[in-house]
């Protein structure tokens, strides 16, 4: 659903526990060393359960926060302190795992792809538009302009990379004293 905007939210039918959303989340996004969560200082982790999930990668107060009542876990990558400390003291769990964090899965997943169509369709046409523009150059006696773009506008291929090595900027560092 492209046109549904950046926001999700998730409805289970049966709830479930948080311990083992975490668990899922982890695993979605390769296992880090922590993940920080913020959840409603009245209940013990172990006996939360989630019916709902807002999700939005990188900033997503102002989609997840909007509407008077909150979903039951709001994951995203950053909630300012005083949005999380709102979120819950009105009983909803927040994971917040860092912006980028929460991009890159779509990123690789989705976007990838989605640039890469997008590319060869752009380079289709540009390469048709330079290859008649080629064609009368040389008409027009032009020949010795033709050569490197010739080989440029002849090349059908292109490719749209994403680093191997990204990461977020921030890290967890646990001391040992």
């Amino acid at each position: 659903m492209e046109s549904a905007g950046m926001g999700r939210l998730v409805t289970f039918e049966t709830p479930q526990p948080l311990t083992t959303i975490v668990d899922r989340i982890a695993q979605g996004v390769g296992h880090p060393g922590g993940i920080p969560i913020a959840i409603p200082q009245t209940v013990p982790v172990d006996l939360i359960k989630i019916r709902t999930i807002g999700i939005c990668p990188g900033s997503g107060s102002s989609i997840l926060m909007s509407s008077g009542s909150l979903p039951d876990l709001l994951f995203t990558g950053e909630l300012s302190h005083h949005e999380a400390l709102s979120a819950i003291e009105r009983g909803s769990v927040v994971i917040a795992l860092a912006h980028s964090n929460t991009e890159r899965g779509y990123l690789h997943a989705v976007m990838r792809q989605k640039l890469a169509a997008t590319l060869k369709e752009e380079w289709e046409t540009q390469r048709e538009e330079g290859l008649k523009a080629l064609e009368e150059t040389f008409k027009e006696g032009g020949a010795s302009v033709i050569g490197s773009y010739e080989e440029v506008y002849k090349d059908p291929s292109c490719a749209v990379d994403v680093s191997e090595r990204d990461r977020d900027p921030y890290g967890i560092m646990i001391r040992r004293a």
